[in-house]
């Protein structure tokens, strides 16, 4: 039998898994929790059990908080942030400016308050908008979702199903329609329904079957079956 001998402050445990051309591997997966400092030193913080399995924001599954800790090649490390986009003293704002930066890797976005747009004869125009003072950076609130006015009721947006804001028929809306505005994107980026739109923006994980990932995931066509 398989075991794996732990002598670290961190959890650990071991399992069998198969990459994306079908090989199995023993794959040992090590947890740790730290707390950062102002200093820039750390706390090791009481050890949490190894994900064996992912875990979801809501009881549907629609919303990944994280994905399970094993994989049998993972060249880099997730950087996952899960939490709210807050202006200064909590006071209402136009916009809360949100930068995560880790090493090298840097990513921004721009957080905005719930806002909603009305078809008008002339085009599209923002009804209501409120100021921000708190928004949590969950995919639901960036860029995606249902496509509202395909003649298709299953069209959604691949790289984010639970978004809200996105279609590829804005022609199609009535006069009269209603649409709830995206609250994060990319810091340039205008939502205008009118415009190409950009891909959605977001700081938490990425389900296995959204498009971003679903690219890494290789080939499953008839040679795959075969061999």
């Amino acid at each position: 039998m398989w075991a794996v001998s732990n002598n670290t402050p961190f959890s650990a445990d071991g399992y069998f898994i198969r990459d994306r051309d079908g090989k199995e591997y023993w794959c040992v997966a090590v947890r740790g929790r730290f707390r950062a400092r102002p200093d820039g030193m750390t706390d090791l913080l009481e050890p949490q059990p190894v994900r064996l399995s992912p875990a979801y924001r809501d009881a549907e599954a629609n919303e990944l908080l994280a994905d399970a800790d094993f994989a049998p090649f993972r060249p880099a490390a997730d950087i996952l942030v899960n939490g709210s986009a807050v202006a200064p003293d909590e006071k209402p704002i136009d916009r809360i400016d949100v930068t995560v930066a880790v090493g090298t890797m840097t990513k921004q976005a721009a957080v905005t308050g719930e806002a909603r747009m009305v078809k008008k004869k002339r085009g599209w125009d923002v009804a209501e908008k409120e100021r921000a003072s708190r928004v949590e950076l969950s995919w639901r609130r960036s860029l995606g979702g249902s496509d509202l006015f395909a003649d298709d009721d299953g069209a959604e947006c691949e790289a984010n199903p639970i978004g809200r804001g996105w279609s590829r028929h804005f022609e199609r809306a009535p006069e009269g329609a209603e649409l709830v505005m995206p609250q994060i994107a990319a810091p340039a980026d205008v939502f205008d329904p009118g415009r190409p739109l950009s891909q959605p923006v977001g700081f938490g994980a990425i389900q296995p079957a959204w498009t971003t990932r679903r690219i890494h995931a290789g080939t499953y066509d008839d040679a795959w079956i075969k061999n």
